[in-house]
Order: C-alpha cells, then sequence, then structure tokens
C-alpha cells in the first residue's frame, strides 16, 4: 500500500477488495470528484497485485477535446448549411430564368399564333358564305379550333402556378354555384352529342380559394367528361363537403365502357391519352388531367381516378 497520497489504508483495501469483485482486469473509477484507473495481475501463487493510477488530467483533457469537437463540428455544420444555401440559390438561379423565359416564350408564342389563326378561320368562314360549307372547309375549322384550345391550354399551364403563390388571389367563393354553373354550361353540349349532363349538388357549399383556378379545374373535368363519355351515356356532376363539414369533394363520373383495361396511373402525365389511337373525333392533347393535377396541388387539395361497374370518377378533394 506504497504511495497512496490520495488514499488512506482502509480506503485502499476497501477499493483493491471491490476492483478485484468486478471480475475485471481493468477500469477506472471516480473518488472526490478524481479519475482513477487500475490494473489488477494475478502471479502463479494467486496472489493480486493493483496499481492504481490518477487519470484526472487525461479524462478531463478527452472531455475537453469531445468538447470543442463538438463545437467545431456543429459550426462546421452550419457554416455548410449556410454555404449549400447560398450556393444553391446561385446554381438555381439559371434553371429559374429558363423556366420564366421559356413560360414567357409560351405566353408570346400563343398571343402570336392566336392572330393567324384567326385570319384562317375568318377566310374559311368566307369561303363558306360564298361557295357554301364543304368538307375542306368543316376540317379547317375544326382544326383551327383545336389549335386555339391546344394554345389556350399551353398559355393556362405557363401561368398556373400564379394561381397557388399570389395569396391575394384567395377568398370565400361559393362552390355551389361555381360548380352548378359548370354543368349547366356543359348540357347543351352533351345533348347535341346524345348524351346526358346530370348535377347533384350540395347547397351553400364555401371555401377559401382561387376562385378562376377552382372554375377551370372544374371545368377541365367536366369538358373531359364529356369527350370521353360514351355515345348515350351519362356524365354525373356532384359536390359534397368533406368530412366533418369541413372542406369539399368534388367528383364528376362518366360512363366507359372500354376502361376495364387502361392504365389509369398515367392518366395524369402531360401530353397523355387513353385513347391510344389519338382518333381526332375525340379532340385533345392530354394536358388537361395534367393541368387539372396541378391546380388541385396549388389548391392544397389531391385527385384520384378511379373505375367500376364501367363508371370512371374523377375525385377532388379540397380543404
Amino acid at each position: 500500500m506504497k504511495n497512496t497520497a490520495s488514499f488512506t489504508k482502509e480506503e485502499a483495501v476497501q477499493y483493491a477488495q471491490t476492483s478485484v469483485s468486478t471480475g475485471q482486469d481493468e477500469g477506472v473509477f471516480e473518488k472526490s470528484g478524481a479519475v482513477y484507473a487500475y490494473l489488477i495481475s494475478v502471479d502463479d501463487e494467486d496472489n493480486h497485485f493493483i496499481v492504481i493510477m490518477d487519470c484526472t488530467r487525461e479524462f478531463a483533457a478527452l472531455h475537453s477535446l469531445w468538447r470543442y469537437s463538438c463545437v467545431l463540428g456543429l459550426a462546421c455544420i452550419i457554416a455548410y448549411a449556410v454555404l449549400i444555401a447560398v450556393l444553391s440559390k446561385w446554381i438555381i438561379q439559371p434553371f429559374e430564368a429558363n423556366m420564366e423565359n421559356q413560360k414567357r416564350f409560351i405566353t408570346n408564342a400563343g398571343h402570336e399564333l392566336k392572330t393567324p389563326i384567326a385570319i384562317i378561320s375568318a377566310n374559311a368562314e368566307a369561303i363558306e358564305l360564298i361557295n357554301g360549307k364543304s368538307q375542306w372547309t368543316d376540317s379547317i375549322l375544326k382544326q383551327v379550333r383545336r389549335q386555339t384550345e391546344l394554345i389556350n391550354a399551353l398559355v393556362t399551364m405557363s401561368r398556373i402556378e400564379e394561381y397557388g403563390r399570389d395569396e391575394s388571389r384567395k377568398s370565400e367563393i361559393d362552390l355551389t354555384e361555381t360548380v352548378g354553373a359548370v354543368a349547366e354550361s356543359f348540357k347543351t353540349v352533351a345533348k347535341e352529342q346524345g348524351k346526358t349532363v346530370r348535377a347533384d349538388i350540395e347547397e351553400h357549399v364555401k371555401l377559401v380559394t382561387d376562385r378562376h383556378a377552382f372554375h377551370e379545374l372544374t371545368n377541365i373535368l367536366v369538358d373531359n367528361a364529356v369527350k370521353y363519355c360514351d355515345d348515350k351515356g351519362t356524365i354525373d356532376v356532384s359536390l359534397r363537403r368533406g368530412r366533418l363539414g369541413k372542406g369539399a369533394v368534388v367528383a364528376v363520373t362518366n360512363t366507359y365502357a372500354d376502361g376495364a383495361n387502361v392504365d389509369y396511373s398515367r392518366f395524369f402525365e402531360r401530353f397523355y391519352r387513353g385513347d391510344t389511337s389519338h382518333n381526332s373525333q375525340k379532340a385533345g392533347y392530354g394536358i388537361g388531367l395534367s393541368m387539372a393535377e396541378e391546380l388541385t396541388k396549388l389548391m392544397g387539395g389531391k385527385i384520384n381516378v378511379s373505375y367500376k361497374a364501367q363508371r370512371i370518377t374523377f375525385t377532388v378533394r379540397l380543404g
């Protein structure tokens, strides 16, 4: 029991017995705020020799190193995050500028294309007045209408993000009035095609959202339903309050006998059409449903499509 300045003889014996009882040949322990390490060796006669060393300074240095490492690591992470934020903004700027240029190009090109298309339409109508209707003028006017719809759709898509970003556009609107007006506007068109539009709309359903975006969304869904509804089929437009009376649910259903083997997961892809033959009798470019999905997301809602009993249903949940 030599060189035990920090221990009395009794304490040294007690710590030695405790150390041996642990069954470990080496370890550390604390006493009076100091840290000690011990090493036990056994000779051939089963005598135990215990060496105890004061390691307080060494452990203090390790703790200090650990603290400084944590602080330095945290500082590096913060600096890295700030650097990434600054650089990412700088890197993304060209892409943002490119996107803005694309939108501007689509908008400007759309307006420029409308003029020659309007002239073509006017000339075709003038020919009809002079020489009477023919399959040629009818085909010209039909293609003019299709091109006009495409241009309008592309221009709308280029501006669609503005609906979600501009909070000043949002206000409490009467969804009942909007859905009812859209359904009513398509009844005549559907009737001319031998189809029927039916509306089941709950009264006084209101929601804070973008009026133009919601009208455009409803118009796209009903137009799509009328366009792809089977001959002599029905289109059902419904509006209900959401669960617990919050939000709203808009559902548009139409008869679609050939929809059993359709890949509905691709319906919202841009320029995708379920009619792979691209029959010109069903005018469209596969943009409408993609626009519907974008508008729904910007309004904070969800849209999905389902098929059951030869009827396809698009359901939008808002709020």
